[in-house]
């Protein structure tokens, strides 16, 4: 059955189709019954009603051509789907904060046993995609046409821990540069600046990585002020009740 969470900042707003099982019909029958429902009806009209920001903030993600981050999570289980949610949706809030195209890698292509991606699911509204195995084929396409064959590969890792997260972050680079950064602010300002290659791949060591985007998201914007009063997408309107 297909269904839909709703978060009004960095939101899981849209769901895939999934017809590829042996029972696709019958899916699709479940899937037109669900989005039929009064209930489901209701709950769609009060977040286009509003969640006008993430319309806003997932219009101006869609325009995000030209830089590429990946973040990949591949080497470790990811345990508890409460936990995993919430952390994979602070994995999203810190690519957006890097104002670059961000996907998450979360399963390999070649793993014996299936892993849950939130990717295979989930997609942003209006069908902004973060899932790497649905866009690889289409990003890579599109750094070729930039000239850029390859990522940037950064093992994540952190030399200093201070709650509630770390606070330098150490960078291990595979053009063999290592950098130590402040996190979230060093690590960003990193990421953000013109001169990092467009395309970086970051591999995470474990999933409470870049602990800043879920345990305290607001040190991921640049004032890190609250309370937030407007929307960060440039044209949103103001908020009614500030956050």
């Amino acid at each position: 059955m297909q269904r839909r969470f709703f978060f009004c900042f960095v939101c899981m707003s849209d769901v895939r189709a999934l017809d590829v099982s042996p029972g696709a019909t019958a899916a699709r029958a479940i899937n037109r019954s669900f989005w039929n429902s009064a209930v489901v009806k209701r709950q769609v009209a009060a977040f286009d009603r509003e969640c006008e920001c993430t319309r806003a903030l997932h219009a101006d993600y869609a325009q995000r051509l030209d830089r590429v981050l990946i973040l990949d999570g591949t080497g470790f289980r990811w345990e508890g789907l409460g936990n995993s949610g919430t952390r994979w949706m602070g994995l999203l809030r810190f690519g957006f904060a890097t104002g670059r195209a961000t996907y998450l890698q979360l399963s390999r292509e070649d793993d014996a046993t299936p892993r849950l991606d939130i990717g295979d699911y989930f997609v942003g509204h209006g069908g902004v995609d973060w899932s790497w195995r649905s866009q690889a084929r289409a990003v890579r396409a599109r750094m070729a046409g930039r000239g850029v064959r390859r990522p940037l590969v950064v093992e994540y890792g952190c030399a200093r821990r201070s709650p509630p997260g770390c606070a330098l972050a150490r960078l291990r680079l595979s053009n063999g540069s290592r950098l130590l950064l402040a996190e979230p602010t060093g690590v960003l300002e990193w990421l953000r600046s013109e001169s990092t290659p467009r395309w970086v791949r970051i591999v995470l060591q474990q999933q409470d990585s870049l602990e800043f985007s879920y345990s305290k998201p607001e040190a991921l914007r640049p004032t890190g002020a609250l309370p937030l009063v407007a929307c960060p997408a440039q044209h949103a309107p103001r908020f009614r009740v500030h956050l």
